[in-house]
């Protein structure tokens, strides 16, 4: 479950994936197959979400992890190695750019209640 909230003690991590829209879909449908087995289960995993954008150029995932450490002992995993290998394979074949960092809520707001 997605916890967006400046008390909880967690990080969020944010990968936008730049994207021609023809690979948009595939980008999605790699990563759905390849790492969700991976991340449910891992210690420290708490959500992560990809959000694509409407004209097709862009993915996001917005993950949060219990800690900085925990998030990087997942990129240490040797089980993840090659489906991340797979998928920056495909990424460099197709022209994707990431841009990505570490972060912490610093504040949200939420509709009004009646």
């Amino acid at each position: 479950m997605v916890i967006i909230d400046k008390e909880a003690p967690l990080v969020t991590v944010i990968v936008r994936f730049l994207v021609a829209p023809a690979h948009q879909e595939r980008l999605l449908a790699l990563t759905e197959i390849l790492m969700a087995p991976l991340m449910r289960g891992q210690p420290g995993f708490v959500s992560s979400s990809f959000h694509r954008s409407r004209d097709g150029t862009q993915v996001v995932n917005y993950a949060q992890w219990r800690s900085v450490a925990d998030y990087e002992a997942f990129g240490r995993e040797p089980a993840v190695q090659e489906p991340v290998g797979l998928i920056r394979d495909f990424m460099r074949g197709a022209g994707v750019r990431t841009e990505s960092g570490v972060f912490e809520v610093a504040f949200s707001i939420a509709h009004a209640t009646s």
